[in-house]
């Protein structure tokens, strides 16, 4: 779940998409939410799960959440979070965080950080991100979370073709002698905008869009396919003595040690790290599933049946479905197994 210090983003790059999202780089606002007021806010959300085990949170969806503006916002609402919430933190950043920013993040007591620091390119950065610090500033960065005790990681992202594949090896030794543990890799989504902007600085992407057979329209985002790049990444990153990660969760995970939100293990997306995710699912027995689907759903379970890596409820029908799949996925969340919500129909 994304946490918003501000709305929008001062550093302008080229390829981000916030505008076509309906934002304005020149509208930007910090959040009017005091830390207080976030935390009662997630906890009203009901897609939230509060604690350890919990919702994972990313700061620096729609914002840099370290940019001068709203450095302050952002650390306001870790310390509430880690406080009151306890729940599993994340932020990606392409500003410069002094050792005064770190031991202030250090010292937040109670709060799970996983810090991504963004580098795309390190020769075409002053083009892609004019506004962001330098990748130089972005590396010492990773010194001092590293210095600090933080397990920094570097957030190759986004992978743009002709540019990002072009410098990997580079950016991945400078990273790793900076002292990231490991790096998380992300893909870039274009729309007309965004591919007019990157033609200006020079990146010409209208031969990868139709090797794809991808079109654009409007203001619509459309992913770059980068599975063969990354499949490669993956396998130097290792070599280069880092941990990669296909997914953010993963990294957010192998920080706060606890099994990934989102089951990446059960997916393609597990690249096999340290973090183990199988050995750490809870042990729930059937009348703990039991009571969580009564408070969820105030109905009584027909039958939950339980195998490793799945749980299946089976739920007598009512027209009251709107909320199967949030309960279904609280469950999920709470559990660390795929949760099927099965609707039995009454026979007379």
């Amino acid at each position: 779940m994304t946490v918003h210090p501000r709305t929008s983003c001062p550093n302008r790059c080229v390829y981000c998409y916030v505008q076509d999202l309906g934002l304005d780089f020149r509208d930007a606002k910090p959040s009017r939410l005091s830390g207080e007021e976030l935390v009662f806010s997630l906890v009203s959300n009901p897609w939230f799960l509060p604690g350890r085990m919990g919702t994972f949170l990313a700061f620096g969806s729609l914002c840099d959440p370290f940019h001068p503006s709203c450095v302050e916002k952002t650390i306001d609402f870790m310390v509430a979070v880690a406080g009151k919430l306890k729940n599993p933190c994340q932020f990606s950043t392409k500003m410069y965080l002094s050792e005064k920013t770190v031991e202030r993040l250090s010292k937040i007591d109670g709060l799970s950080l996983s810090p991504l620091i963004t580098i795309t390119s390190l020769e075409k950065a002053h083009l892609l991100e004019p506004h962001a610090s330098p990748p130089e500033k972005r590396m010492e960065s990773i010194s001092h979370l590293k210095a600090a005790g933080f397990k920094p990681l570097l957030f190759l992202r986004p992978i743009i073709p002709g540019v990002t594949d072009q410098e990997i090896d580079h950016i991945l030794r400078r990273a790793k002698k900076a002292g990231a543990v490991g790096v998380v890799f992300g893909s870039l989504k274009v729309s007309q905008n965004i591919l007019a902007r990157l033609e200006q600085t020079g990146i010409d992407l209208k031969t990868t869009l139709k090797e794809e057979n991808l079109s654009l329209e409007g203001d619509k985002l459309v992913p770059i396919p980068t599975i063969e790049f990354k499949k490669k990444a993956v396998h130097t990153a290792k070599e280069r003595g880092l941990i990669p990660f296909l997914s953010t969760c993963c990294a957010n995970a192998y920080t706060a040690q606890v099994p990934c939100m989102s089951l990446c293990w059960t997916t393609h997306f597990c690249t096999q790290c340290p973090n183990n995710c199988p050995h750490k699912i809870p042990d729930i027995p059937k009348e703990g599933i039991a009571r969580t689907i009564r408070f969820l759903s105030r109905r009584e379970p027909k039958r939950i049946r339980l195998e490793d890596q799945k749980i299946t409820v089976y739920l007598p029908d009512s027209r009251r479905t709107k909320n199967v799949r949030k309960h279904g996925h609280m469950l999920q969340v709470a559990a660390r197994k795929r949760v099927k919500i099965a609707q039995v129909r009454a026979f007379r």
